[in-house]
């Protein structure tokens, strides 16, 4: 591969494979975030119900699907509560 073609197999952006990592940017956020009001929002502005499918692929820490997770009836979250 030529040394200037973007190589479209390369990791880009922060790798979320470390809990430590995880734990250190949503605690980070926190300061300026509120994730539960977040969840909120966007459970109200997508009319989401507890018989809703909600999925979440990629989307970083998950910090947000969390609080979406537990609005639901069957909740497969893997992330742990803090």
């Amino acid at each position: 591969m030529k040394s200037w073609y973007y190589d479209e197999s390369k990791h880009s952006g922060v790798d979320y494979s470390s809990i430590e990592l995880i734990q250190q940017c949503d605690e980070n956020h926190s300061k300026f975030r509120n994730f539960e009001k977040e969840a909120e929002e966007i459970i109200n502005a997508l009319q989401l119900t507890t018989e809703s499918i909600v999925a979440d692929i990629g989307c970083g820490t998950c910090a947000i699907t969390y609080y979406i997770s537990k609005k639901l009836k069957k909740n497969i979250c893997h992330r742990k509560s803090k």
